[in-house]
Parts: C-alpha cells; structure tokens; sequence
C-alpha cells in the first residue's frame, strides 16, 4: 500500500457543466485528453461556501506537502477559480472548480446505482451532483498547477439545462394530463373561432 498521501475532497450538491463521463474532452486540434467535468459552487450557499473553504486548505495541504511546489501557483493554474475571470456567462458570481481525469470516472444515478453506459446516464450541464475529486500538484514541463482528479460523480438532482436541451421527466409527465377533460365536456364540441377554409390562418 503507498504511502503517498491523498487529499480526496467530497464536493456535494454542486452544479455541473461540461461533464464528459463516458466521451473523453478533445483539444483544439481534436487530439483526446482525457474526461472532466466544470462544478460551480455559490458563495451566496452556506453549505457551498464551507466546502469551498476546505477545497482551498486542501488544496494548501497539498502544496506544502510537495517536495518541489512549496507556494500556490497563479490563479490559472489551480482547480479552484473564480467564475468572474472566466468568459462564460453561467460562471458568473460562481466559484469555478475545474476536474479531469486519464481514466473514465464511476457514475451513479441518485440510488447510487453505477451507470455504465452514456445511453443511461443521467447527468447533464446543470444538474447537481456529489463528486469525488482528488487534489494533486503537477509538476513537469507543462508547467505547476494544482489539479483536481475526478474519481466519481453521482446525480443528486435536476437543474435547469445550461445548454437548454434537457427538460426533467416530471415537467413531461405533467404536460400529459389523463384527466384534461370530463366525460361530459368530450361530448360538447367547441365552435371554431377564426378558422375559414378559403383563408390562411
């Protein structure tokens, strides 16, 4: 067993953008890099702004553990940022922790059930998860940085689609009503209002 240490963080009931959980990301030049997922955490949340604060000790733990990497690097380099320095709208007033991962994270539907296949998973950009990560420092010729590694996500709930694509079950089940009409209004036939056959409508 290693004994290297680890500084695994548990971030819960945090809002997703760009999950690639079962399609790895791609460059600009289309090469494959891996899997990942952006997780946005209000400050205005009171549970959100205490995992913040123990993402960033964490996060300092790490650093100082490290035998080459003893100060924090420049903002752009660490998992943790804030979402008012990045250009996409929905990160705004956030707090912006970036994750990736070389092998394909666990995935658990909200009974923690593990979804293998991207056919039956059930999260998307906006949905709110519990995610594991894992802080490591980076220290090579790309330079230091200190990473977030994505072990495991699981759906915790619905959100409101960042992408505008995906519409939750309820709001579809509830768009068919079994009982829009009584037994005696389905005999009653409404008149036509406006319609006319020689006219366009």
């Amino acid at each position: 067993m290693s004994d290297k240490p680890t500084y695994s963080y548990m971030l819960k009931s945090v809002r997703v953008s760009f999950p690639h959980l079962f399609t790895q990301q791609k460059d600009k030049k289309g090469k494959k890099v891996g899997y990942g997922a952006k997780l946005l955490l209000d400050p205005k949340n009171k549970e959100h702004v205490v995992q913040l604060n123990e993402l960033k000790a964490l996060m300092v733990e790490a650093v100082e553990a490290h035998p080459k990497v003893k100060k924090m690097p420049a903002e752009d380099k660490r998992c943790l940022r804030n979402g008012d320095n990045t250009e996409r709208a929905e990160n705004q007033g956030m707090f912006l922790v970036s994750t990736n991962a070389r092998n394909k994270p666990y995935v658990f539907d909200a009974t923690r059930k593990q979804v293998t296949s991207k056919k039956r998973n059930p999260i998307y950009s906006g949905c709110y998860v519990d995610c594991l990560v894992n802080i490591w420092i980076q220290d090579n010729e790309h330079g230091k940085r200190v990473n977030a590694g994505l072990q495991g996500m699981k759906f915790v709930s619905d959100g409101e689609a960042l992408d505008g694509s995906f519409v939750p079950y309820d709001d579809v089940a509830d768009a068919f009503d079994a009982t829009r009409f009584d037994e005696d209004e389905e005999n009653d036939v409404p008149s036509l209002d406006g319609f006319d056959d020689d006219e366009a409508f």
